[in-house]
């Protein structure tokens, strides 16, 4: 016995070592970010944004097929366009366009947009899209939106861009037109006003008032990589399109922006006409944006910054507006609606993790209850949190070394516990028994109350019956999932799901004259966890629930009422790393 908890003591020394390294130097802030000046509620989480384009029928009179930008023969924004707005082929430069856009964005759940812009012209296409650009800013100033606008110089003229004249031109035109006169609505990252330049154009000369990135494709050079494709989702090019360095999971940069692209379809481009053209997924059917988004929810810890391309560039098919299809048969607010489901779990999962490991204390080795709490759970609450820091934190070496010196702590109290069990160690597929479970009972196993470690096992009199309590029903069903007793594991998860109500899970304990009328947030987690690893279907009104139970530290709400009020409930580590590993399912394939 001596030799084995030496043996693991040295462990949990070596993992700690690791752990006060990356705390020192590479983990990231543990506070909220403020990356962004947005108000909205994905300020503590990675803002989202799309790049719009505001090239589209011309000076406020002008719209349908044949204006600027719809089937024109200007440039930009020549070739076919097929796919239709839903409120038809608008102007780009009018307010009633940016009401419904900016609306219609922020529904999506994006905080910002980045326009496309082509110099300081005032006349032709370019002097149009320079007056939308501070027409929109000004629409923003006047309505008091909360929502952001970013400059993206596009390479307008070519290489001549790259002059320190010409650059210098292009930072004093957009700081005196743009960010001085609309500080509040021009979106800012790192503290300063985000200024994007198309590739060919890599400035050597700089300006300390902005933040400055070039985005392109490879082979290029640049800071953020346009957009990526996975080659599965690839259906052919042609003439002179070579999609070679677009075959890729999307590209995190160094500085954690991700750039995500529902599809690519150049082909009605004039591509039909002069045999030039590009195509990923062109309809819809293969989930080419489901995967992108996935891409993101697994790598969540590394992703401070997305962009999607895009909000309304026709020409490509790369547009997430709402609009009627010209080759998908879907809604027009298809690829609107993915961005709902997704966004609000990207930033969901973040803040969680923040949470998380803002609430890791390094010299006891574990995550604390609750943030106020000097009682540290072995069995549930770390048990948990290593299976989400785990599953969240996969690339980041600082969550990483977290979730590694959790289950070495863990370790050094195993030889107290041989032979217990805890229910949620069917999560991990380490249940190896009958899919039923003991009643629980609590254990402390230190003297002092400042650490105090604690346990919930399950080797209490009595069983806990699926009939019940929906939570024991959807851990029976992923214990049954895991040992390939399907049919009795979809039984169990119904036998769970008929608990619902619409609100939350009304089970004995909810019914319960102690539960005073509250229902428990970490059933709704169980339920979305288990229907996704059971292929099942799930109530959407659940997962709307999960997410009203987040707090603005990032953890979620042990219980709410039938009005989502969370009372006097606390956040703690079991509810919100159940949160974080069911919000992860949607990752899933």
């Amino acid at each position: 016995m001596r030799k084995s908890r030496l043996a693991v003591v040295a462990v949990i020394i070596v993992v700690l070592v690791i752990s006060i390294y990356y705390l020192s130097t590479t983990h990231p802030s543990t506070t909220c970010p403020t990356t962004s000046t947005t108000t909205t509620s994905n300020t503590c989480g990675p803002p989202v944004g799309a790049f719009l384009y505001l090239w589209y029928g011309g000076n406020g009179s002008q719209s349908g097929l044949g204006s600027p930008g719809w089937n024109s023969s200007s440039y930009p924004g020549g070739g076919e366009v097929v796919d239709k707005p839903a409120i038809g082929y608008y102007s780009s430069d009018s307010d009633e366009t940016f009401s419904w856009q900016v609306s219609q964005m922020e529904r999506a759940g994006l905080s910002f947009a980045v326009v496309s812009w082509w110099g300081p012209s005032t006349t032709n296409e370019t002097g149009m899209i320079n007056k939308a650009a501070q027409d929109l800013f000004a629409y923003l100033k006047a309505s008091d939106s909360s929502f952001k606008v970013a400059i993206l110089v596009d390479a307008y003229n070519g290489s001549n861009n790259l002059s320190p004249s010409s650059l210098k031109g292009d930072y004093d035109y957009v700081y005196d037109d743009f960010v001085r006169p609309y500080s509040s609505w021009y979106f800012t990252w790192e503290g300063k006003p985000l200024l994007l330049f198309y590739n060919p154009i890599y400035p050597t000369y700089t300006n300390d008032s902005y933040t400055v990135r070039t985005i392109g494709n490879r082979p290029n050079p640049v800071n953020w990589t346009f957009w990526d494709a996975p080659a599965q989702y690839f259906q052919g090019q042609a003439g002179n399109v070579n999609a070679t360095n677009d075959e890729d999971q999307p590209v995190i940069s160094t500085d954690g922006e991700v750039t995500l692209v529902p599809r690519i379809d150049s082909y009605f481009d004039r591509g039909y006409q002069n045999g030039s053209y590009l195509r990923f997924d062109s309809n819809l059917s293969e989930g080419l944006y489901q995967d992108q988004w996935s891409f993101v929810l697994n790598n969540t810890s590394e992703v401070k910054l997305v962009l999607i391309y895009s909000w309304n560039e026709y020409h490509e098919r790369t547009s997430i507006e709402p609009h009627q299809d010209f080759t998908a048969r879907v809604d027009s607010t298809y690829l609107s609606d993915l961005t709902i489901r997704y966004v609000a779990p990207v930033v969901a999962v973040s803040r969680a993790t923040t949470y998380l490991t803002s609430n890791y204390n390094p010299t006891v080795g574990l995550i604390s209850e609750t943030p106020d709490s000097h009682t540290y759970w072995l069995y549930s609450d770390n048990y948990l949190a290593v299976l989400a820091l785990r599953q969240v934190g996969f690339s980041n070496p600082y969550i990483a070394a977290i979730a590694d010196n959790i289950s070495a702590t863990i370790g050094f109290y195993a030889p107290r516990l041989v032979g217990a069990t805890n229910q949620y160690m069917v999560l991990s597929g380490a249940w190896t028994g009958p899919c039923t479970f003991d009643n629980t009972s609590s254990h402390v196993l230190t003297r002092s109350s400042n650490p105090q470690i604690a346990v919930t096992l399950n080797n209490g009199t009595g069983i806990l019956n699926a009939s019940d309590y929906a939570d024991i029903a959807f851990l029976a069903a992923i214990c049954h999932q895991h040992q390939g007793n399907l049919g009795m594991a979809v039984s169990a998860f119904n036998q769970g799901a008929k608990f619902f109500d619409g609100i939350g899970f009304a089970d004995m304990q909810f019914k319960d004259p102690g539960s005073q009328g509250q229902y428990q947030t970490y059933k709704l987690a169980l339920y979305i966890y288990a229907g996704k690893l059971l292929s099942q279907p799930v109530n959407q009104a659940a997962m709307a629930a999960l997410l009203k139970m987040q707090s603005p530290n990032g953890g979620f709400y042990t219980g709410y009422d039938t009005t989502f009020s969370h009372g006097s409930s606390k956040t703690n580590a079991e509810t919100t790393s159940l949160a974080i590993l069911a919000l992860l399912g949607l990752a899933q394939p």
